[in-house]
């Protein structure tokens, strides 16, 4: 199997990881919303980590950093489940949980080149952000139309929780695939 071919089934594997793990944290588990949101915003930063440092994937401390930060998102996800439920708050919580993941795997590789690679993956995460909210977009306008719902059948709810990770992640294979060609062109 071609490199090319193993880095997608990585990043595909994670979003459909993490896809279906908030699946069964939302359909299957008795955990109460707290939790859930505790346990989904570890996940996702954790995951989302681990993908924005894909070419570092075989060292294990890329993977302890991932669990630390997974561990840290839970930790404010705790800690802010006092605060009042208002949209400020929310998106606040989700801005830093964003900060977090994205500063962290920007440091992770050293200090040279740390502003390059926070504007670089800066950018690919809010291109993969906007992929993601666009598959729930509309996945949610094509099941309105068809008057269906994702919860009832097995298909269409993993279709809801997996689509917007496997977006993210699929934006962050094409960013791999376009720095790996531009090394080649750069390449004597």
């Amino acid at each position: 199997m071609s490199a090319n071919m193993r880095s997608l089934r990585f990043y595909l594997g994670i979003g459909l990881l993490q896809g279906l793990l908030l699946m069964w944290l939302v359909l299957q588990s008795d955990w109460p919303g707290s939790a859930m949101a505790v346990v989904g915003a570890a996940l996702l930063a954790g995951g989302g980590f681990v993908q924005l440092l894909a070419g570092q994937r075989r060292q294990w401390r890329t993977w302890k950093a991932a669990l630390l930060l997974a561990c840290a998102a839970a930790i404010v996800v705790q800690a802010c489940s006092e605060l009042p439920s208002t949209l400020g708050v929310i998106y606040s919580v989700v801005v830093l949980l964003l900060l977090m993941t994205l500063l962290s795997a920007t440091w992770l590789p050293g200090r040279d080149g740390f502003k390059q690679r926070l504007l670089g993956d800066g950018s690919w995460m809010l291109v993969a952000l906007g992929a993601a909210w666009l598959a729930q977009a509309l996945f949610g306008f094509w099941i309105h139309e068809r008057h269906l719902d994702p919860f009832k059948s097995g298909f269409l709810s993993l279709c809801y929780f997996s689509g917007p990770p496997l977006a993210f992640s699929f934006v962050l294979y094409l960013r791999d695939v376009c720095r790996l060609r531009d090394l080649q062109t750069q390449a004597p």
